[in-house]
């Protein structure tokens, strides 16, 4: 990119015609396109396998941030232009969420009051 700038302001001070470039506009394009998916990914990743190191009590806690973190992650998921569906890395993401979102809430209702010791003990032996 930095070459590219300064080509094309040679090319002006010296009065000649900017050459385009329209592979590296296009590649330019696809890297902020995909800077947006990665990132979000990475987000995604860190926070939910952040989850799986909470303790107990504290996941009964969270659980209402957590349902709002990944919520707004669905979101933005969805926001995402329509030409980055086809790549196998928001397949991924896109799973990861969806699959998160479906045990939500069994995680809701293991942290309900009505729990007991008993039914904790049938769980166990699942």
């Amino acid at each position: 990119k930095r070459k590219w700038i300064n080509y094309s302001s040679g090319e002006e001070l010296f009065g000649l015609t900017v050459t385009q470039y329209p592979e590296l506009e296009k590649t330019e394009k696809e890297i902020q396109l995909l800077d947006r998916l990665y990132s979000l990914y990475v987000n995604v990743l860190t926070t939910i396998n952040g989850y799986g190191e909470f303790f107990w009590v504290d996941v009964m806690a969270q659980i209402d941030t957590m349902t709002e973190n990944v919520m707004q992650y669905q979101a933005q998921c969805k926001k995402l232009p329509k030409s980055l569906r086809g790549w196998q890395a928001f397949r991924d993401l896109k799973k990861k969420i969806d699959d998160f979102l479906e045990i939500l809430p069994l995680i809701q209702a293991l942290c309900s009051k009505s729990m007991r010791n008993r039914h904790w003990q049938q769980v166990m032996a699942v």
